[in-house]
């Protein structure tokens, strides 16, 4: 007999990748269960790399009221990064809470030289909107971009309720 319901809660999902639907946690053909007070964890630099892919290939909607956090201090190896909620306006969005637990992401390298205003958010976080990102270090960043460009993000869209507290940044270049 198929299942009508399911609630998730309490749960902590570390260095998972999305589902064929780009959602996190659950995976249903039918319906979306309650989500309740659920985590998603990332510890490698391949995994959070993997979520800022699904959260710039989605439109950001299905990451409301997520929790996302790291779980240990990621090395992103001055490999070119693509910010997460990606450079302008249309692309998805993360709309969550972005919590680093004091972890350190160490060598962030981002490079984009779009001239276009609606292409051009550069930073580990592009475009920002209806997000909290807290209690992040950033070690080792060198930030090249045209205009809307920092570290932690480069573009916040809706003050007040984009807000960036406990955020340490050390060694950058912008």
């Amino acid at each position: 007999t198929p299942f009508t319901s399911i609630t998730i809660k309490n749960s902590r999902f570390t260095d998972v990748q999305p589902g064929d639907q780009k959602a996190y946690i659950y995976e249903t053909d039918n319906f979306v269960p309650t989500l309740d007070n659920n985590v998603v964890a990332f510890a490698t630099a391949e995994s959070l790399r993997g979520f800022a892919e699904c959260v710039n290939t989605t439109n950001g909607a299905s990451f409301l009221n997520y929790t996302i956090e790291l779980a240990a201090d990621i090395d992103l190896n001055n490999e070119l990064w693509t910010p997460i909620g990606g450079t302008g306006a249309g692309i998805g969005q993360f709309r969550g809470t972005f919590d680093g637990k004091n972890h350190t992401i160490k060598n962030l390298k981002v490079v984009n030289n779009s001239v276009n205003i609606n292409n051009s958010a550069t930073g580990l976080f592009g475009w920002i909107n209806t997000i909290t990102i807290k209690n992040l270090k950033i070690d080792g960043a060198n930030i090249t971009g045209h205009q809307y460009t920092g570290v932690i993000a480069g573009y916040m869209e809706s003050i007040p309720t984009c807000v960036i507290e406990n955020c340490h940044v050390n060694n950058a270049v912008v």
